[in-house]
């Protein structure tokens, strides 16, 4: 009876010698191609940033050809710091290249600009100004992020802007004191033509520094139903810091 209680308490021992431990098999590796492939972004940052233009190195060069009343053209430039901010998103990814998605633009001139057209004595001078935070350029159409490359250089067309302003104009002499007298022309473009934006983006001392060295504006106004036209190229340079 003994020896039977000692059989049947050892034979559950022995029967397990020849078993296997169960052990659960490791998770199947990540797929890195296919339909079910990890999205190489999933650990890319995303930073928010806010740029300040420097005014002391932020200028607007307002160059213009006007033409009253079929006269012969006469040019004339005035170049005002530009002041004002630009948001924008940048992302880095995973292999440390980046891009910047520009998300709004809000740039004004901080001084007058001052316009000087002379003909002879006869017929006379036109000034105009064109006062201090009038001329607007703001955002319209952008054609899509700037892809940053290894030098932190972008370039990218297809951006529109509208810009915003009015130029306050005076006749002088003998003929343009009674046919231009005193008056105030729009500057107002809706939607201008497609341009280039043409720049760097690096990073010194911890900070962003967002470069456009020309960024140029081209427009053609008409002032009047006697022909007299006025030609603006408005070329921006751009130095701003996030901050």
């Amino acid at each position: 009876m003994r020896a039977l209680l000692l059989i049947t308490f050892l034979y559950p021992a022995f029967s397990l010698v020849g078993c296997h431990v169960f052990r659960p098999k490791p998770p199947p590796a990540p797929s890195t191609t296919g339909p079910f492939a990890l999205d190489p972004l999933r650990r890319s940052t995303v930073e928010r940033l806010e740029f300040h233009l420097d005014s002391s190195q932020s200028s607007g060069l307002i160059a213009t050809t006007l033409d009253p009343l079929r006269l012969g053209t006469r040019h004339s430039r005035s170049r005002c710091p530009l002041q004002g901010t630009i948001t924008a998103t940048l992302t880095t990814s995973t292999d440390d290249t980046r891009s910047l998605a520009l998300d709004s633009i809000d740039l004004a001139t901080s001084t007058n600009a001052h316009l000087k057209y002379d003909w002879t004595p006869l017929i006379g001078s036109i000034r105009g100004i064109i006062p201090s935070g009038i001329l607007t350029i703001k955002h319209h159409t952008f054609s899509g992020p700037l892809k940053i490359d290894s030098r932190g250089t972008f370039r990218r067309p297809g951006y529109r802007f509208k810009i915003g302003g009015v130029c306050r104009i005076q006749g002088h002499g003998l003929l343009l004191k009674k046919l231009v007298g005193q008056s105030e022309k729009s500057l107002t473009i809706a939607k201008t033509k497609p341009i280039v934006l043409d720049g760097t983006l690096v990073r010194r001392a911890g900070k962003w520094i967002l470069e456009i060295p020309a960024a140029v504006l081209k427009e053609r106004f008409e002032l009047d139903s006697k022909g007299s036209t006025l030609d603006l190229v408005f070329t921006g340079k751009v130095t701003a810091v996030a901050r």
